[in-house]
């Protein structure tokens, strides 16, 4: 299966780094297409010294802000500004709804609120992809070459033998680094 078909349905595949950067940004352009529609309105506002559509003022100007913000975090891979894009961007359609008649706009609001959780997703894998595994087979060896007594000895194969059951060492790597330690126990 190539990273451009998943079996996730509409959401987008985030089990490698490319995928997951590439899911990250539909929060981006989310939180930036919100920016710049409340842009807009607000300006109308402005301009015309009223209120927009019954709930847009000019201190929607400061929704610009947070939006841009949002935008900035999720493209520098905070996991936070991913939830606060859609905690923030949920909550203001809440508000729309509830000071407003009109339901005007919730096709669009579900698209954009799939685009936050895309991004949430990209984030959160980034992070796990890009965490080191536990223990490099090449600190093994030098920690074995620490370990003198058999206690130390014994728990550093075990730890080997674990890393090996969880595939975070092949075969050779794990065969190497045993029949180092047990030389270590003769000398």
């Amino acid at each position: 299966m190539n990273d451009k078909t998943s079996n996730y349905g509409w959401w987008p595949d985030v089990r490698t780094l490319s995928s997951a950067r590439s899911a990250r940004m539909y929060g981006v352009w989310a939180a930036i297409f919100s920016a710049t529609v409340t842009a807009l309105l607000a300006s109308w506002s402005l301009i015309s010294e009223t209120t927009v559509f019954g709930f847009v003022n000019a201190w929607a100007f400061i929704d610009v802000l947070i939006f841009a913000a949002v935008a900035f975090g999720i493209y520098r891979e905070s996991r936070f500004a991913a939830v606060a894009g859609l905690a923030i961007f949920v909550g203001e359609k809440l508000y729309q709804m509830s000071v407003s008649t009109t339901t005007s706009g919730g096709v669009m609001a579900l698209i954009l609120s799939m685009c936050y959780v895309a991004s949430i997703r990209g984030n959160y894998s980034l992070h796990r992809l890009q965490t080191p595994p536990p223990t490099a087979p090449s600190q093994i060896s030098s920690e074995l070459a620490k370990s003198k007594s058999t206690d130390d000895l014994a728990a550093e194969l075990e730890r080997l033998q674990k890393l090996h059951e969880q595939k975070l060492l092949t075969d050779e790597e794990y065969e190497a680094l045993r029949k180092k330690s047990v030389g270590f126990a003769i000398e």
